[in-house]
C-alpha cells in the first residue's frame, strides 16, 4: 500500500500528461501480456503444472520493488534522477499481473479459495 500511496502522491505532484498516461497504459499492458507469455512458455517447455506455471507467470508479470529501487538509485547516481511518477508504474503493474495469474490458475483447474481458508 505504501508504494501505491507514494506513487499516487508523485502522480498528483507531476499531474497527468499524455506521456504519463501512455506510460501507465504501457505498464498495464505489460502487466497483462508478460504473464500470458510466461505461462505459455512455462507450460510448453517446463514440467510445471498449470497451477505452478500460473504462479510463476504472475511473478514474472509483476514488478520487483528491489529491482526498481536498485535501477532508480543507479540512474540517479549516473545523471538526472528518473521521473518521480515512475513509482506509480510500479504500483500499476502489480494488479494486472496478479489478476492474470489468478485467472490462469483458475483456468488450469485450481480450486476456488473458500471464505475463511487461505
Amino acid at each position: 500500500m505504501a508504494i501505491g500511496f507514494k506513487g499516487g502522491a508523485q502522480l498528483a505532484t507531476s499531474g497527468l500528461s499524455p506521456a504519463i498516461l501512455a506510460a501507465i497504459a504501457a505498464g498495464v499492458l505489460l502487466g497483462i501480456v508478460t504473464p500470458l507469455i510466461a505461462f505459455a512458455l512455462l507450460r510448453r517447455f517446463s514440467p510445471l503444472s498449470g497451477l505452478d506455471a500460473s504462479t510463476v507467470a504472475a511473478h514474472y508479470g509483476s514488478a520487483s520493488l528491489v529491482t526498481f529501487l536498485a535501477a532508480s538509485t543507479f540512474l540517479a547516481a549516473r545523471g538526472p534522477a528518473p521521473e518521480a511518477y515512475l513509482v506509480t508504474l510500479l504500483a500499476v503493474m502489480e494488479s494486472p499481473a496478479i489478476v492474470v495469474g489468478m485467472l490462469l490458475a483458475r483456468r488450469s483447474g485450481a480450486p476456488a479459495p473458500r471464505a475463511g481458508h487461505g
